[in-house]
Protein backbone atom coordinates (compact mmCIF):
# COMPACT_ATOMS: atom_id res chain seq x y z
CA UNK A 1 0.00 0.00 0.00
CA UNK A 2 2.73 2.39 0.98
CA UNK A 3 3.95 1.87 -2.67
CA UNK A 4 1.05 3.06 -4.02
CA UNK A 5 0.43 5.87 -1.97
CA UNK A 6 4.09 7.23 -2.93
CA UNK A 7 2.23 8.03 -6.45
CA UNK A 8 -0.42 10.49 -4.32
CA UNK A 9 3.10 12.61 -3.40
CA UNK A 10 3.28 15.25 -6.63
CA UNK A 11 6.98 15.41 -5.97
CA UNK A 12 7.78 11.82 -6.17
CA UNK A 13 5.55 11.27 -9.45
CA UNK A 14 7.62 14.47 -11.04
CA UNK A 15 10.58 12.46 -10.03
CA UNK A 16 9.66 9.35 -11.33
CA UNK A 17 8.47 11.19 -15.01
CA UNK A 18 11.87 12.69 -15.08
CA UNK A 19 14.04 9.94 -14.47
CA UNK A 20 11.87 7.24 -17.21
CA UNK A 21 12.26 10.62 -19.87
CA UNK A 22 16.18 10.44 -19.53
CA UNK A 23 16.37 6.60 -19.68
CA UNK A 24 14.67 6.81 -23.04
CA UNK A 25 16.71 9.10 -24.00
CA UNK A 26 19.68 7.88 -23.08
CA UNK A 27 18.33 4.05 -24.62
CA UNK A 28 18.00 6.32 -28.23
CA UNK A 29 21.21 7.50 -28.03
CA UNK A 30 23.35 4.43 -27.38
CA UNK A 31 21.21 2.55 -30.34
CA UNK A 32 22.96 4.71 -32.84
CA UNK A 33 25.09 3.37 -35.11
CA UNK A 34 27.04 3.14 -38.60
CA UNK A 35 25.32 1.94 -41.37
CA UNK A 36 26.74 -1.61 -42.18
CA UNK A 37 23.70 -2.61 -45.26
CA UNK A 38 22.71 -0.84 -48.35
CA UNK A 39 19.92 2.38 -47.38
CA UNK A 40 16.43 1.23 -47.97
CA UNK A 41 16.03 2.33 -51.96
CA UNK A 42 19.91 2.74 -52.10
CA UNK A 43 19.32 6.21 -50.95
CA UNK A 44 18.94 8.17 -47.68
CA UNK A 45 18.07 11.51 -47.10
CA UNK A 46 20.22 14.57 -45.96
CA UNK A 47 22.29 15.01 -45.13
CA UNK A 48 24.68 12.45 -45.99
CA UNK A 49 26.88 10.14 -43.54
CA UNK A 50 29.88 12.18 -42.98
CA UNK A 51 31.97 9.23 -41.22
CA UNK A 52 34.73 7.63 -42.68
CA UNK A 53 33.09 4.23 -43.43
CA UNK A 54 32.71 3.31 -47.48
CA UNK A 55 29.17 4.63 -48.12
CA UNK A 56 26.94 3.20 -51.24
CA UNK A 57 24.63 5.64 -53.26
CA UNK A 58 23.37 4.06 -56.95
CA UNK A 59 21.66 7.54 -58.04
CA UNK A 60 23.58 10.28 -59.51
CA UNK A 61 25.38 13.07 -57.20
CA UNK A 62 24.57 17.00 -58.21
CA UNK A 63 27.13 19.24 -56.82
CA UNK A 64 26.41 23.32 -57.00
CA UNK A 65 23.56 25.40 -58.00
CA UNK A 66 22.69 26.98 -61.34
CA UNK A 67 23.92 24.84 -63.81
CA UNK A 68 24.21 21.89 -62.08
CA UNK A 69 27.02 19.39 -62.36
CA UNK A 70 26.69 15.94 -61.88
CA UNK A 71 28.92 12.77 -59.81
CA UNK A 72 27.80 9.53 -61.85
CA UNK A 73 28.83 6.20 -63.13
CA UNK A 74 29.03 5.30 -66.88
CA UNK A 75 29.03 1.54 -67.05
CA UNK A 76 32.07 0.39 -64.42
CA UNK A 77 33.66 4.01 -64.91
CA UNK A 78 33.69 6.57 -62.76
CA UNK A 79 31.91 10.35 -64.87
CA UNK A 80 31.07 13.68 -64.59
CA UNK A 81 27.52 14.69 -66.69
CA UNK A 82 26.66 18.20 -67.23
CA UNK A 83 23.40 19.66 -67.14
CA UNK A 84 22.07 18.43 -69.92
CA UNK A 85 23.19 15.56 -68.62
CA UNK A 86 25.97 14.54 -71.58
CA UNK A 87 29.26 12.77 -70.09
CA UNK A 88 32.02 15.46 -70.18
CA UNK A 89 34.81 13.57 -67.92
CA UNK A 90 35.29 9.31 -67.84
CA UNK A 91 37.65 7.72 -65.50
CA UNK A 92 37.53 3.89 -66.18
CA UNK A 93 38.69 1.38 -63.77
CA UNK A 94 41.69 0.22 -66.00
CA UNK A 95 42.59 4.48 -65.33
CA UNK A 96 41.98 5.34 -68.50
CA UNK A 97 40.70 8.93 -69.53
CA UNK A 98 38.02 9.81 -71.98
CA UNK A 99 37.50 14.39 -72.31
CA UNK A 100 34.41 14.71 -74.44
CA UNK A 101 35.94 18.30 -75.87
CA UNK A 102 39.02 20.22 -75.56
CA UNK A 103 41.65 20.53 -73.14
CA UNK A 104 43.78 23.18 -71.89
CA UNK A 105 46.80 22.73 -70.33
CA UNK A 106 48.12 26.01 -68.79
CA UNK A 107 51.19 24.42 -67.18
CA UNK A 108 55.00 24.08 -68.71
CA UNK A 109 55.22 27.14 -70.34
CA UNK A 110 52.40 26.76 -73.02
CA UNK A 111 52.56 29.13 -76.69
CA UNK A 112 51.46 29.26 -79.77
CA UNK A 113 52.27 26.32 -82.24
CA UNK A 114 53.98 24.42 -79.72
CA UNK A 115 53.91 20.38 -79.20
CA UNK A 116 53.17 18.59 -75.74
CA UNK A 117 56.32 16.59 -75.50
CA UNK A 118 56.62 13.77 -72.15
CA UNK A 119 60.18 13.54 -70.56
CA UNK A 120 61.83 9.87 -69.55
CA UNK A 121 59.14 10.03 -66.60
CA UNK A 122 56.02 10.51 -68.92
CA UNK A 123 55.90 14.54 -67.42
CA UNK A 124 55.23 16.89 -70.54
CA UNK A 125 55.47 20.54 -71.43
CA UNK A 126 54.70 22.45 -74.12
CA UNK A 127 57.63 23.46 -76.57
CA UNK A 128 58.29 24.77 -79.91
CA UNK A 129 59.44 21.90 -82.20
CA UNK A 130 63.25 23.27 -82.16
CA UNK A 131 63.47 22.18 -78.59
CA UNK A 132 61.63 19.34 -79.02
CA UNK A 133 64.54 17.89 -81.82
CA UNK A 134 62.13 18.23 -84.45
CA UNK A 135 64.06 19.80 -87.56
CA UNK A 136 64.25 20.55 -91.44
CA UNK A 137 61.74 20.69 -93.97
CA UNK A 138 61.24 19.02 -97.92
CA UNK A 139 63.64 20.41 -100.47
CA UNK A 140 62.90 21.91 -103.00
CA UNK A 141 61.80 20.08 -106.33
CA UNK A 142 60.01 20.48 -109.61
CA UNK A 143 57.32 19.33 -111.96
CA UNK A 144 57.13 14.89 -111.84
CA UNK A 145 60.63 14.64 -108.96
CA UNK A 146 60.48 12.50 -106.50
CA UNK A 147 62.14 12.20 -103.01
CA UNK A 148 65.43 10.34 -102.00
CA UNK A 149 67.83 10.10 -98.67
CA UNK A 150 71.25 10.86 -99.83
CA UNK A 151 72.44 9.55 -96.11
CA UNK A 152 72.45 12.75 -94.89
CA UNK A 153 68.93 14.70 -96.01
CA UNK A 154 66.24 14.77 -98.33
CA UNK A 155 66.78 15.64 -102.36
CA UNK A 156 64.78 15.93 -105.34
CA UNK A 157 65.61 14.57 -108.65
CA UNK A 158 63.93 12.70 -111.97
CA UNK A 159 65.56 9.70 -112.17
CA UNK A 160 62.26 8.34 -111.11
CA UNK A 161 60.36 10.83 -112.93
CA UNK A 162 56.20 10.85 -112.02
CA UNK A 163 53.63 12.92 -113.91
CA UNK A 164 50.41 12.08 -111.87
CA UNK A 165 49.37 9.18 -114.82
CA UNK A 166 52.53 7.86 -115.40
CA UNK A 167 56.00 6.62 -113.99
CA UNK A 168 59.42 7.13 -115.77
CA UNK A 169 62.89 5.59 -114.34
CA UNK A 170 65.77 6.96 -116.34
CA UNK A 171 62.89 9.21 -118.70
CA UNK A 172 61.32 12.74 -117.74
CA UNK A 173 58.65 11.53 -120.31
CA UNK A 174 56.88 8.70 -119.99
CA UNK A 175 54.76 7.58 -122.37
CA UNK A 176 53.20 4.13 -120.63
CA UNK A 177 52.37 3.65 -116.51
CA UNK A 178 56.12 2.48 -116.39
CA UNK A 179 58.39 3.78 -119.00
CA UNK A 180 62.29 2.56 -118.22
CA UNK A 181 64.97 4.20 -120.26
CA UNK A 182 67.69 1.32 -119.84
CA UNK A 183 67.72 -2.49 -118.57
CA UNK A 184 65.97 -3.40 -116.25
CA UNK A 185 66.71 -6.74 -113.67
CA UNK A 186 64.67 -9.19 -112.20
CA UNK A 187 66.44 -11.57 -109.06
CA UNK A 188 63.11 -13.06 -108.45
CA UNK A 189 61.77 -15.76 -110.26
CA UNK A 190 64.49 -18.39 -110.09
CA UNK A 191 66.59 -16.49 -112.55
CA UNK A 192 68.93 -18.01 -114.70
CA UNK A 193 71.29 -17.96 -117.69
CA UNK A 194 69.16 -18.70 -120.55
CA UNK A 195 65.79 -18.75 -118.85
CA UNK A 196 62.96 -17.20 -120.64
CA UNK A 197 59.78 -14.74 -118.28
CA UNK A 198 56.98 -16.95 -118.79
CA UNK A 199 53.31 -15.78 -116.66
CA UNK A 200 51.01 -17.67 -114.65
CA UNK A 201 47.40 -17.01 -115.70
CA UNK A 202 47.48 -13.83 -112.95
CA UNK A 203 50.35 -12.46 -114.75
CA UNK A 204 52.48 -13.55 -111.99
CA UNK A 205 56.11 -13.92 -113.77
CA UNK A 206 59.18 -16.21 -113.11
CA UNK A 207 62.00 -17.25 -114.83
CA UNK A 208 61.75 -20.99 -116.62
CA UNK A 209 64.06 -23.00 -118.70
CA UNK A 210 62.58 -22.70 -122.47
CA UNK A 211 60.82 -26.10 -123.25
CA UNK A 212 63.16 -28.34 -125.75
CA UNK A 213 60.25 -28.26 -128.32
CA UNK A 214 57.08 -28.15 -129.39
CA UNK A 215 55.39 -31.57 -128.43
CA UNK A 216 52.16 -31.29 -130.71
CA UNK A 217 52.87 -31.18 -134.40
CA UNK A 218 49.40 -29.49 -135.27
CA UNK A 219 45.94 -28.21 -134.38
CA UNK A 220 43.04 -29.91 -135.63
CA UNK A 221 41.01 -29.05 -138.56
CA UNK A 222 39.32 -25.41 -138.45
CA UNK A 223 41.11 -24.01 -136.22
CA UNK A 224 44.81 -21.95 -135.80
CA UNK A 225 47.70 -21.97 -133.78
CA UNK A 226 47.66 -18.57 -131.43
CA UNK A 227 50.39 -19.54 -128.97
CA UNK A 228 52.66 -22.36 -127.31
CA UNK A 229 51.68 -23.48 -124.14
CA UNK A 230 54.59 -24.21 -121.32
CA UNK A 231 55.13 -27.88 -121.40
CA UNK A 232 55.91 -27.00 -125.51
CA UNK A 233 52.40 -27.73 -126.47
CA UNK A 234 50.54 -25.64 -129.37
CA UNK A 235 47.93 -23.54 -128.30
CA UNK A 236 44.85 -23.81 -130.86
CA UNK A 237 42.22 -21.28 -131.21
CA UNK A 238 38.77 -20.67 -132.90
CA UNK A 239 37.89 -21.47 -136.34
CA UNK A 240 38.79 -18.86 -139.36
CA UNK A 241 34.76 -17.72 -140.16
CA UNK A 242 36.37 -15.47 -143.60
CA UNK A 243 39.64 -16.21 -145.69
CA UNK A 244 42.96 -14.37 -146.82
CA UNK A 245 44.35 -11.52 -146.98
CA UNK A 246 44.90 -9.18 -150.34
CA UNK A 247 47.99 -8.78 -151.97
CA UNK A 248 50.58 -6.74 -150.51
CA UNK A 249 49.28 -7.58 -147.26
CA UNK A 250 49.63 -9.89 -144.34
CA UNK A 251 47.63 -11.67 -141.85
CA UNK A 252 47.99 -9.55 -138.68
CA UNK A 253 45.69 -11.57 -136.34
CA UNK A 254 42.37 -13.33 -135.70
CA UNK A 255 39.69 -10.98 -134.05
CA UNK A 256 36.55 -11.56 -131.33
CA UNK A 257 34.35 -13.40 -134.11
CA UNK A 258 36.95 -15.74 -135.66
CA UNK A 259 38.01 -12.75 -138.88
CA UNK A 260 41.38 -12.36 -139.96
CA UNK A 261 42.90 -9.20 -139.06
CA UNK A 262 45.24 -7.71 -142.17
CA UNK A 263 47.91 -4.99 -142.38
CA UNK A 264 49.99 -3.81 -145.30
CA UNK A 265 53.11 -5.17 -145.82
CA UNK A 266 56.66 -3.77 -144.92
CA UNK A 267 58.15 -1.98 -147.54
CA UNK A 268 60.51 -3.96 -149.40
CA UNK A 269 64.17 -2.71 -149.31
CA UNK A 270 64.76 -1.27 -152.71
CA UNK A 271 68.68 -2.59 -152.96
CA UNK A 272 70.72 -0.10 -154.76
CA UNK A 273 72.85 -1.14 -157.89
CA UNK A 274 76.29 0.09 -159.17
CA UNK A 275 74.52 2.23 -161.63
CA UNK A 276 71.80 3.48 -159.45
CA UNK A 277 75.43 4.52 -157.57
CA UNK A 278 77.28 5.71 -160.10
CA UNK A 279 79.94 3.39 -158.88
CA UNK A 280 82.44 1.46 -161.73
CA UNK A 281 84.56 0.06 -159.19
CA UNK A 282 85.27 -1.13 -155.99
CA UNK A 283 82.84 -2.80 -153.52
CA UNK A 284 79.61 -1.08 -151.49
CA UNK A 285 77.01 -1.79 -149.50
CA UNK A 286 73.81 -1.90 -151.57
CA UNK A 287 71.33 0.02 -148.28
CA UNK A 288 69.52 -3.21 -147.84
CA UNK A 289 72.03 -4.81 -145.81
CA UNK A 290 74.35 -6.51 -148.91
CA UNK A 291 77.56 -5.49 -150.51
CA UNK A 292 77.64 -5.64 -154.13
CA UNK A 293 81.05 -5.85 -156.35
CA UNK A 294 81.42 -2.90 -159.28
CA UNK A 295 84.70 -4.16 -160.71
CA UNK A 296 87.99 -3.69 -161.26
CA UNK A 297 89.94 -0.39 -162.87
CA UNK A 298 92.23 -1.21 -165.35
CA UNK A 299 95.73 -0.43 -164.28
CA UNK A 300 97.23 2.18 -164.13
CA UNK A 301 93.85 3.58 -162.61
CA UNK A 302 92.85 3.59 -159.17
CA UNK A 303 89.16 3.47 -157.99
CA UNK A 304 88.67 7.03 -156.30
CA UNK A 305 85.35 6.61 -153.99
CA UNK A 306 83.48 4.29 -156.59
CA UNK A 307 85.09 5.93 -159.91
CA UNK A 308 88.14 4.52 -162.13
CA UNK A 309 90.80 7.73 -162.11
CA UNK A 310 93.94 7.63 -164.17
CA UNK A 311 94.95 9.08 -160.30
CA UNK A 312 94.19 10.33 -156.96
CA UNK A 313 94.91 12.85 -154.69
CA UNK A 314 94.87 11.70 -151.21
CA UNK A 315 92.55 13.74 -148.74
CA UNK A 316 93.55 14.97 -145.63
CA UNK A 317 91.30 14.85 -142.29
CA UNK A 318 91.31 18.89 -141.91
CA UNK A 319 90.15 19.41 -145.69
CA UNK A 320 87.29 16.53 -145.14
CA UNK A 321 86.37 18.21 -141.98
CA UNK A 322 87.22 15.63 -140.01
CA UNK A 323 88.77 15.53 -136.39
CA UNK A 324 89.06 12.37 -135.00
CA UNK A 325 88.27 8.50 -136.12
CA UNK A 326 89.71 6.44 -138.43
CA UNK A 327 88.47 7.84 -141.89
CA UNK A 328 89.92 7.57 -145.55
CA UNK A 329 91.61 9.78 -147.48
CA UNK A 330 89.38 9.24 -150.86
CA UNK A 331 91.80 7.36 -152.58
CA UNK A 332 91.56 3.95 -150.79
CA UNK A 333 93.57 4.17 -148.21
CA UNK A 334 93.11 4.80 -144.39
CA UNK A 335 94.20 7.96 -141.97
CA UNK A 336 93.94 8.62 -138.37
CA UNK A 337 92.32 11.82 -137.56
CA UNK A 338 93.26 12.04 -133.90
CA UNK A 339 91.44 11.22 -131.06
CA UNK A 340 88.75 13.06 -128.83
CA UNK A 341 89.39 15.00 -125.56
CA UNK A 342 87.77 13.14 -122.34
CA UNK A 343 84.28 13.58 -121.97
CA UNK A 344 83.72 13.11 -125.67
CA UNK A 345 83.04 10.29 -128.50
CA UNK A 346 83.79 10.28 -132.08
CA UNK A 347 80.75 10.18 -134.15
CA UNK A 348 81.06 10.48 -138.05
CA UNK A 349 84.56 12.46 -137.60
CA UNK A 350 83.21 14.40 -135.84
CA UNK A 351 84.25 14.93 -131.50
CA UNK A 352 80.78 14.98 -129.76
CA UNK A 353 80.02 15.49 -126.16
CA UNK A 354 78.88 12.66 -124.01
CA UNK A 355 76.50 14.88 -122.64
CA UNK A 356 74.95 17.92 -122.93
CA UNK A 357 76.08 19.02 -119.71
CA UNK A 358 78.44 21.47 -121.51
CA UNK A 359 80.04 22.15 -125.18
CA UNK A 360 82.43 22.44 -126.95
CA UNK A 361 81.62 24.73 -129.65
CA UNK A 362 82.38 27.91 -127.61
CA UNK A 363 78.68 29.49 -127.63
CA UNK A 364 76.15 29.56 -125.09
CA UNK A 365 73.84 27.11 -124.40
CA UNK A 366 69.76 27.49 -124.43
CA UNK A 367 67.04 25.65 -123.26
CA UNK A 368 63.29 25.35 -122.60
CA UNK A 369 62.30 23.95 -118.89
CA UNK A 370 61.36 20.43 -118.58
CA UNK A 371 58.38 21.70 -116.13
CA UNK A 372 55.85 24.37 -116.43
CA UNK A 373 55.07 27.31 -114.40
CA UNK A 374 51.94 29.10 -113.88
CA UNK A 375 52.25 33.10 -114.29
CA UNK A 376 52.32 33.41 -110.22
CA UNK A 377 55.35 31.72 -110.28
CA UNK A 378 56.86 34.03 -113.08
CA UNK A 379 56.55 37.52 -111.27
CA UNK A 380 59.55 39.07 -111.94
CA UNK A 381 63.25 38.47 -113.62
CA UNK A 382 64.19 37.34 -109.92
CA UNK A 383 61.34 34.56 -109.98
CA UNK A 384 62.17 33.17 -113.17
CA UNK A 385 65.83 32.92 -113.39
CA UNK A 386 65.42 31.13 -109.71
CA UNK A 387 63.62 28.77 -111.62
CA UNK A 388 65.95 28.75 -114.80
CA UNK A 389 68.88 28.06 -112.31
CA UNK A 390 67.05 25.46 -110.46
CA UNK A 391 66.74 23.47 -113.79
CA UNK A 392 70.21 23.86 -114.93
CA UNK A 393 71.83 22.91 -111.18
CA UNK A 394 69.25 19.97 -110.94
CA UNK A 395 70.47 18.73 -114.35
CA UNK A 396 74.38 19.25 -113.27
CA UNK A 397 74.89 21.93 -115.92
CA UNK A 398 77.53 24.32 -114.73
CA UNK A 399 77.05 28.02 -114.67
CA UNK A 400 74.67 30.71 -114.37
CA UNK A 401 70.99 30.59 -116.15
CA UNK A 402 68.55 33.68 -116.69
CA UNK A 403 65.00 33.35 -117.87
CA UNK A 404 65.03 34.98 -121.68
CA UNK A 405 61.50 36.97 -120.84
CA UNK A 406 60.62 40.37 -120.80
CA UNK A 407 58.30 41.12 -117.31
CA UNK A 408 58.15 44.73 -117.45
CA UNK A 409 61.87 45.67 -116.13
CA UNK A 410 64.56 43.61 -117.89
CA UNK A 411 64.69 44.10 -121.80
CA UNK A 412 65.43 40.17 -123.30
CA UNK A 413 68.48 40.99 -124.87
CA UNK A 414 70.34 41.81 -121.78
CA UNK A 415 69.60 37.73 -120.79
CA UNK A 416 71.68 37.14 -124.36
CA UNK A 417 75.29 37.22 -123.57
CA UNK A 418 77.26 39.74 -126.65
CA UNK A 419 79.98 37.60 -128.91
CA UNK A 420 78.61 34.25 -128.61
CA UNK A 421 75.99 31.99 -130.92
CA UNK A 422 73.47 29.67 -128.92
CA UNK A 423 73.53 26.11 -129.12
CA UNK A 424 70.61 23.67 -127.91
CA UNK A 425 71.34 20.02 -127.04
CA UNK A 426 69.98 16.90 -128.13
CA UNK A 427 70.81 13.96 -126.05
CA UNK A 428 70.54 10.73 -128.17
CA UNK A 429 71.64 8.01 -125.65
CA UNK A 430 75.39 7.88 -126.48
CA UNK A 431 76.25 11.62 -127.26
CA UNK A 432 75.05 15.13 -127.16
CA UNK A 433 74.00 16.67 -130.77
CA UNK A 434 74.38 20.20 -130.32
CA UNK A 435 71.80 22.32 -132.99
CA UNK A 436 72.97 25.71 -133.51
CA UNK A 437 69.80 28.43 -132.57
CA UNK A 438 71.26 31.13 -133.78
CA UNK A 439 75.24 32.76 -134.46
CA UNK A 440 74.67 35.93 -132.19
CA UNK A 441 72.30 37.72 -130.16
CA UNK A 442 70.81 39.73 -132.76
CA UNK A 443 70.62 36.50 -135.00
CA UNK A 444 68.01 35.18 -132.39
CA UNK A 445 65.44 38.31 -133.67
CA UNK A 446 66.33 37.55 -137.42
CA UNK A 447 63.67 35.14 -138.68
CA UNK A 448 63.97 31.89 -139.37
CA UNK A 449 65.91 30.61 -136.46
CA UNK A 450 68.43 28.05 -137.52
CA UNK A 451 67.02 25.59 -135.32
CA UNK A 452 63.65 25.31 -132.95
CA UNK A 453 64.68 25.21 -128.52
CA UNK A 454 62.92 21.92 -128.65
CA UNK A 455 65.08 20.46 -126.05
CA UNK A 456 65.00 20.65 -121.98
CA UNK A 457 67.84 20.95 -119.50
CA UNK A 458 68.37 17.23 -120.10
CA UNK A 459 68.40 17.27 -123.63
CA UNK A 460 65.15 15.71 -123.65
CA UNK A 461 62.42 16.54 -126.33
CA UNK A 462 60.50 19.33 -124.95
CA UNK A 463 57.58 18.29 -122.39
CA UNK A 464 55.12 21.86 -123.41
CA UNK A 465 54.61 23.30 -126.66
CA UNK A 466 54.02 26.88 -124.87
CA UNK A 467 56.22 29.25 -123.50
CA UNK A 468 56.17 32.48 -121.29
CA UNK A 469 58.26 35.23 -123.54
CA UNK A 470 56.05 38.66 -123.63
CA UNK A 471 58.07 39.81 -126.86
CA UNK A 472 57.73 38.57 -130.40
CA UNK A 473 60.47 38.69 -132.71
CA UNK A 474 60.57 41.55 -135.68
CA UNK A 475 62.36 39.33 -138.03
CA UNK A 476 65.17 41.11 -138.68
CA UNK A 477 67.34 41.62 -136.29
CA UNK A 478 64.39 43.72 -133.92
CA UNK A 479 61.95 42.67 -131.36
CA UNK A 480 59.17 43.98 -129.81
CA UNK A 481 57.78 43.67 -125.82
CA UNK A 482 53.88 43.35 -124.60
CA UNK A 483 52.11 46.72 -123.98
CA UNK A 484 48.71 47.12 -122.43
CA UNK A 485 45.49 45.79 -124.49
CA UNK A 486 44.15 49.29 -123.62
CA UNK A 487 45.18 52.41 -121.15
CA UNK A 488 41.98 53.62 -120.05
CA UNK A 489 40.70 54.18 -116.30
CA UNK A 490 43.61 52.30 -114.73
CA UNK A 491 46.11 53.31 -117.33
CA UNK A 492 49.42 50.85 -117.67
CA UNK A 493 48.76 49.86 -113.97
CA UNK A 494 47.66 47.01 -112.39
CA UNK A 495 43.62 47.29 -111.71
CA UNK A 496 42.65 48.34 -109.26
CA UNK A 497 45.35 50.28 -108.33
CA UNK A 498 48.14 47.54 -108.15
CA UNK A 499 46.48 45.04 -106.06
CA UNK A 500 46.01 42.92 -108.83
CA UNK A 501 49.22 40.85 -110.12
CA UNK A 502 50.08 42.07 -113.83
CA UNK A 503 52.93 39.81 -115.10
CA UNK A 504 53.46 38.11 -117.30
CA UNK A 505 49.89 38.61 -118.50
CA UNK A 506 49.10 42.24 -119.09
CA UNK A 507 45.73 43.55 -118.15
CA UNK A 508 44.20 47.10 -119.29
CA UNK A 509 40.99 48.89 -119.86
CA UNK A 510 39.37 50.00 -123.31
CA UNK A 511 36.98 53.48 -123.03
CA UNK A 512 33.66 52.73 -124.79
CA UNK A 513 32.35 55.95 -124.61
CA UNK A 514 29.64 57.55 -122.06
CA UNK A 515 31.00 59.05 -118.77
CA UNK A 516 32.28 56.02 -117.09
CA UNK A 517 32.15 53.03 -119.38
CA UNK A 518 35.45 50.59 -119.62
CA UNK A 519 35.94 47.25 -121.11
CA UNK A 520 38.55 45.12 -119.19
CA UNK A 521 41.48 43.23 -121.49
CA UNK A 522 44.34 41.00 -121.21
CA UNK A 523 47.19 40.27 -123.01
CA UNK A 524 50.39 38.09 -123.29
CA UNK A 525 53.01 36.55 -125.47
CA UNK A 526 54.15 33.26 -125.38
CA UNK A 527 56.15 31.06 -127.63
CA UNK A 528 55.96 27.64 -129.19
CA UNK A 529 59.71 25.58 -128.53
CA UNK A 530 59.08 23.69 -132.20
CA UNK A 531 58.31 26.74 -134.33
CA UNK A 532 61.87 28.45 -135.91
CA UNK A 533 59.60 31.32 -136.96
CA UNK A 534 58.33 34.25 -135.44
CA UNK A 535 55.75 31.92 -133.30
CA UNK A 536 59.13 31.05 -131.33
CA UNK A 537 58.36 33.63 -129.22
CA UNK A 538 55.57 35.73 -130.57
CA UNK A 539 52.07 34.32 -130.02
CA UNK A 540 49.34 37.01 -128.96
CA UNK A 541 47.62 35.66 -126.10
CA UNK A 542 44.62 38.28 -126.01
CA UNK A 543 41.12 38.02 -123.92
CA UNK A 544 38.99 41.08 -124.13
CA UNK A 545 35.77 41.46 -121.58
CA UNK A 546 32.34 43.12 -121.95
CA UNK A 547 31.90 46.79 -121.65
CA UNK A 548 31.00 47.89 -118.10
CA UNK A 549 29.62 51.38 -116.60
CA UNK A 550 30.29 49.84 -112.78
CA UNK A 551 33.45 50.72 -111.81
CA UNK A 552 33.33 47.22 -108.99
CA UNK A 553 32.14 45.28 -112.11
CA UNK A 554 34.88 46.45 -113.90
CA UNK A 555 37.52 45.28 -111.62
CA UNK A 556 35.38 42.29 -111.03
CA UNK A 557 36.00 41.44 -114.52
CA UNK A 558 39.40 42.24 -115.01
CA UNK A 559 40.47 39.84 -112.03
CA UNK A 560 38.61 36.87 -113.33
CA UNK A 561 39.89 37.35 -117.21
CA UNK A 562 43.77 38.25 -115.75
CA UNK A 563 43.53 35.36 -113.44
CA UNK A 564 42.48 33.06 -116.29
CA UNK A 565 45.72 34.32 -117.86
CA UNK A 566 48.02 33.87 -115.14
CA UNK A 567 46.78 29.97 -114.52
CA UNK A 568 48.12 28.86 -117.87
CA UNK A 569 51.26 26.56 -117.46
CA UNK A 570 53.80 27.42 -119.52
CA UNK A 571 57.32 27.06 -119.57
CA UNK A 572 60.75 29.23 -119.89
CA UNK A 573 63.59 29.82 -122.09
CA UNK A 574 66.53 29.84 -120.01
CA UNK A 575 70.11 30.80 -121.02
CA UNK A 576 73.39 30.55 -119.92
CA UNK A 577 75.54 33.28 -119.29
Amino acid sequence: MEYFNSFKNPLNVLIILMFAAFLAVSSEVLAWNNPNTDPPNDNVDPPINVSGDPQKKSGDLNIGGGLDYWITKDGDSFALKNDAGADKFIVGQDGNIIVNGQIKITGGTPGLNKLLVSDAAGLASWKTAADAGITGSLPAGMLGQTLRHDGFSWIANSVIFNNGTDVGIGTNAPAAKLDINGQIMIRGGLPGAGKVLVSDANGLASWEAPSAGVIASSCSAGTVVTGIDSGGNLVCGRQIISGACAGNKFVKGIDGAGNIICDDLPPICAASTCTSLGYNCGNWPDGCGNTISCGNCVSPQICASGVCAASCTPKTCAQQGFACGSQTDGCGNAINCGNCASGQTCVSGTCKDEDCKGNNLGGKRIFVTSAGYSGSQVRNDAAADTLCQTHATTAGLPGTYKALIYLGSRLPETALPLGYAFYNGQYTGSYCDWKLVAGSRALMWSLPLANPIRYDEFGNSVVLNSVWTNFKSGGSGTYNVIASCGSGFWGDQCPPSGTLACWPCRAGAIQCGGTWCYTPCVTAYYGNPMSTNVAWSGTLYSVTGSAQTDIIAAKNQATSILNTCQAFQRALYCVEQ
